[in-house]
């Protein structure tokens, strides 16, 4: 019959495990003396430079050394002066065009707007700039508006009229204010018509097309006497 140990008796059982054992202790003991000796030489570096510093500090001049504060000092303090410094609003811009009542020019299906309407349009009809001599940049309040012939109530009709919705326009949907300027002379003509807010180039080329197209309107009066104004219509293109 065969005899077997028990395994309480068997020494053999364990020695792999007391040989792995004893291979990682002294590796784990030597990675914290190196990085103990590594801590100490840094903490001795950082010590020796430190104290090298305030040898050559003591080393150098009075002056020098005040010198030295003085300018650590001023580079503190440029920032602090910096937060001193005033912001001052530029003046806003005076807007020298006043616009007449919208005019709202929509589709061809569309009636052009009531004689009710437009009697309250010219009631709210704002001031415009006059020229103070012959320069037409050169402008203040007028005292009467110029005036289309007939009325606001004509100038909407005639507008309602003549303007046609670009067609290109009208397939892309688009939509928008075209504000259109000129000055009115002494006679009563119309001068330097241009675009003073574009909505879109085809709306705007509409707008001025149009402009262009106006008659003489009754000059603005000021000191009793007609004057060129400079007067601002914008057209709102809606589908």
């Amino acid at each position: 019959m065969e005899q077997k140990k028990s395994k309480k008796a068997d020494l053999e059982r364990k020695r792999p495990l007391w040989f792995l054992i004893g291979l990682v202790m002294p590796t784990l003991v030597f990675v914290a003396l190196l990085e103990l000796v590594t801590w100490s030489g840094r903490s001795s570096t950082s010590d020796n430079a430190l104290d090298d510093f305030l040898e050559e500090m003591e080393q150098r001049p009075k002056k020098e050394r005040e010198d030295m504060v003085a300018a650590m000092d001023v580079r503190k303090q440029k920032p602090k002066e910096a937060e001193r410094v005033n912001i001052v609003d530029e003046p806003k811009e005076m807007e020298p065009l006043k616009t007449i009542a919208d005019t709202y020019i929509e589709g061809d299906e569309e009636d052009a707007p009531s004689a009710d309407k437009d009697d309250k349009r010219k009631d709210d009809t704002q001031v415009a700039a006059v020229d103070m001599g012959d320069n037409p940049l050169n402008f203040r309040i007028v005292e009467q508006l110029p005036e289309f012939p007939g009325g606001m109530s004509a100038y909407v009709k005639w507008l309602t009229d003549n303007l046609k919705y670009p067609l290109a326009a009208q397939k892309q949907k688009i939509e928008g204010r075209v504000v259109v300027s000129f000055v009115i002379n002494r006679d009563g003509s119309l001068t330097d018509i241009k675009v003073t807010k574009s909505a879109n180039p085809l709306l705007d080329r509409e707008a001025l097309r149009v402009a262009k197209m106006m008659p003489n309107w009754k000059p603005g009066i000021n000191n009793n006497k007609p004057c060129r104004t400079l007067f601002a219509v914008p057209i709102d293109f809606k589908l």
